[in-house]
């Protein structure tokens, strides 16, 4: 039988001078881990196929004891619909590192570590090729992910810069952008 647990118990909760950790326990799998430097995290232990599984939910007090027991409970939900809350947390997450991971190689990231490996420019002139990028394909192509790209979108830009009469430095980021 155990003690529901309350903001009050939490607060006061601290571990013995021979203690690391200790756990206090709420019911229905939530606990809450209070260490010996007096941070304190939820804990929701379960069963799924048969293994015991440990998922740490948030520390408190950002997350409050009521959210903690929501949260078990939206988790208990997803292990009777026979979704094993942990490894779907995990998959989720691997899953937004690798959108992030796309989501950084952008035109500009490529046009700037272009401009960064070229070892025999000088800074003046490295410098003036970016603002030149700065200037005329990062407000138009910046952004967009280079996976996403057709070589021929970057001659529309290239085309405008030649029709206001700059044909040199049409044709420099035409050299540029091959």
């Amino acid at each position: 039988e155990y003690m529901a647990l309350t903001e009050l118990k939490i607060k006061n909760a601290k571990t013995n001078e021979d203690q690391s950790k200790i756990r206090l326990t709420d019911g229905k799998g939530l606990s809450l881990m209070v260490y010996k430097n007096g941070s304190k995290k939820w804990e929701y232990r379960y069963q799924f196929s048969g293994k015991t599984c440990l998922m740490t939910l948030g520390d408190y007090p950002l997350l409050s004891l009521q959210d903690a027991r929501i949260k078990r409970d939206k988790l208990k939900l997803q292990i009777l619909d026979g979704i094993n809350p942990k490894e779907e947390l995990q998959q989720k997450q691997k899953e937004k590192e690798q959108e992030e991971e796309k989501n950084k190689i952008t035109f500009k990231f490529v046009a700037l570590a272009w401009c960064q490996s070229k070892l025999k420019w000088s800074e003046p002139h490295r410098a003036k090729v970016i603002r030149t990028f700065e200037n005329y394909l990062f407000p138009i192509f910046g952004d967009k992910q280079i996976e996403c790209f057709e070589t021929r979108e970057l001659l529309v830009p290239i085309k405008k810069i030649e029709l206001e009469g700059k044909t040199e430095l049409a044709s420099r980021l035409g050299q540029r952008i091959k």
